[in-house]
């Protein structure tokens, strides 16, 4: 783990590195009988924290969505969820995924949550909620949220706006905010972001994804 780091000076390294690629719109549900999978991980570089992994899995079959999250909700916490995907659209184009959760760990609940997408020629929009319902107390429920806004100039990377919600870490403010370059080539994606560059602690977030 890493204290005391320079989020700024990785998030420049990084974005140089990524001027080239993004992960691919969403695609309409695969119709086949076969299982379709997503590995995906962030790597969380605090400032004053221990830094901190968020692997996440995805598994599709139809409008069937399964997934799986690690250290999301909460360090030393696993999710795990199952929902069904809706889409449509030409020129705007749209995907919703109603989904219900149970989590276990550190922090004990169920929680009702949704991932959409809409997007209009080269513009993305991408939004994920769950209101967690704690089963030790009423008074640690919580409303996770995590939105992407991202145009793409090119075929094969984006950049974008980001914001968050979370209690996974401690933030002196109530949603992160910042911006995001991303990569994709073929089946792998990547993508940096860079968060409350205006506040005292500013962090980085790395990410990398595979479909399989």
């Amino acid at each position: 783990m890493m204290r005391g780091s320079r989020p700024w000076l990785v998030t420049l390294g990084a974005v140089a590195a990524l001027a080239g690629a993004t992960p691919v719109r969403a695609a309409a549900p695969d119709s086949s009988a076969a299982f379709s999978y997503t590995a995906s991980a962030v790597f969380y570089i605090l400032e004053d924290e221990d830094d901190y992994l968020v692997p996440m899995f995805y598994a599709n079959r139809g409008m069937l969505h399964l997934e799986a999250r690690y250290q999301y909700e909460d360090l030393h916490t696993v999710s795990l969820w199952a929902g069904a995907t809706w889409s449509g659209g030409k020129r705007w184009w749209w995907e919703a995924t109603p989904m219900a959760g149970i989590v276990f760990g550190d922090t004990d609940g169920a929680a009702p949550g949704l991932e959409a997408t809409l997007g209009y020629r080269a513009l993305d929009w991408y939004a994920e909620a769950e209101y967690l319902v704690d089963f030790e107390s009423g008074d640690d429920n919580f409303f996770y949220a995590w939105s992407e806004l991202s145009v793409r100039p090119g075929e094969s990377w984006r950049v974008g706006l980001v914001g968050q919600r979370t209690r996974a870490y401690k933030s002196d403010v109530e949603v992160d905010r910042g911006f995001l370059a991303g990569a994709g080539a073929g089946r792998f994606s990547c993508t940096v972001y860079a968060f409350n560059l205006d506040r005292d602690a500013p962090f980085v977030a790395l990410q990398a994804g595979v479909d399989f």
